[in-house]
């Protein structure tokens, strides 16, 4: 595991990310609560709910939340108390997470050349896919699945002005190497965007499951107790459609040595794997246009 201190030294460049790492703000502070809340085994609702009322953007994300077709509830709420108890603690803790995450994960990368918003829908796309593909192989904890593969990336946001310096040479080296953008980050900085996104998830005290899922999402078979929830992470993110023209384009969608063996997987369970999500999927598609049809009618009505 990467430290601060290791030997041998970086490169100037590199102690410029790591100040930048350290120098992070934190979470803010209703994410903060939230996620001391979550950790602690015996907290209860009510303290979720508490903290809950103190933000509205947060309040209104929740019970949107758990109004939405995905949640499968056919009487709405409009009560925080009632979205709670349906969303359960640890997707209330993905909302707070993706309320913050949103602003910074939807901005323009102009070393990675994502316009505004892509790698904010990418994210979104790899939660939903890791939240999915965790049901469907009964992983015990979809919503960590689901925050893992929200956050994934973030690393990207720190490295993005490193990588516009050495555009160029990450281009050249990219097509004639034949490697992936991730190894040709190793090569050039020292450390991956998924590394520095691990680092940065140690700095916000993240549960070191979540730490594990953004920092090897690359490469799960290095990581040593989350195996199962970075695997996830790495096959979700492979199933997502390229992003972007730029260097993300040329990242390639690739499934990790040892994936398949850490997930009791095999070719053809793989198939049914992504024919049960994609299912899923378009599932709670046609929900929504039922759910959405409903509401517009009965406003018509009202009207």
């Amino acid at each position: 595991m990467f430290q601060y201190n290791s030997s041998p030294p970086f490169s100037g460049r590199i102690q410029e990310i790591l100040s930048s790492v350290r120098r992070l703000k934190p979470l803010p502070t209703t994410s903060q609560a939230i996620l001391k809340i979550v950790e602690n085994p015996e907290a209860t609702a009510q303290q979720v709910i508490d903290v809950i009322k103190t933000d509205q953007a947060l309040a209104a994300d929740v019970i949107s939340m758990a109004n939405s077709a995905a949640m499968g509830y056919r009487v709405t709420c409009s009560s925080i108390e009632t979205a709670v108890v349906r969303l359960g603690f640890k997707r209330v803790r993905s909302l707070a997470l993706k309320s913050f995450s949103n602003g910074p994960l939807s901005r323009r990368l102009m070393g990675y050349k994502l316009e505004k918003g892509v790698l904010w829908e990418h994210s979104l796309i790899t939660a939903r896919y890791s939240d999915l593909i965790a049901r469907i192989i009964s992983y015990p904890d979809p919503e960590d699945a689901y925050t893992a593969g929200l956050l994934h990336d973030m690393g990207k946001l720190m490295l993005d002005q490193y990588i516009l310096e050495d555009y160029q040479i990450i281009l050249d080296l990219t097509q004639k190497k034949n490697k992936h953008l991730w190894e040709i980050e190793e090569e050039l900085f020292g450390l991956d965007h998924a590394m520095i996104g691990g680092l940065m998830a140690e700095k916000w005290n993240l549960p070191p499951n979540l730490v594990d899922g953004i920092r090897f999402h690359h490469m799960p078979s290095l990581s040593s107790a989350h195996r199962k929830l970075v695997a996830i992470v790495n096959i979700a993110n492979a199933l997502t459609p390229a992003i972007g023209d730029g260097l993300t384009h040329l990242e390639g969608r690739f499934i990790g040595d040892g994936v398949f063996q850490i997930l009791g997987l095999n070719e053809d369970s793989f198939q049914v794997l992504k024919r049960r999500m994609f299912e899923a999927i378009e599932q709670e598609k046609r929900l929504e246009e039922i759910r959405n049809g409903g509401e517009r009618a009965a406003r018509a009505d009202a009207g």
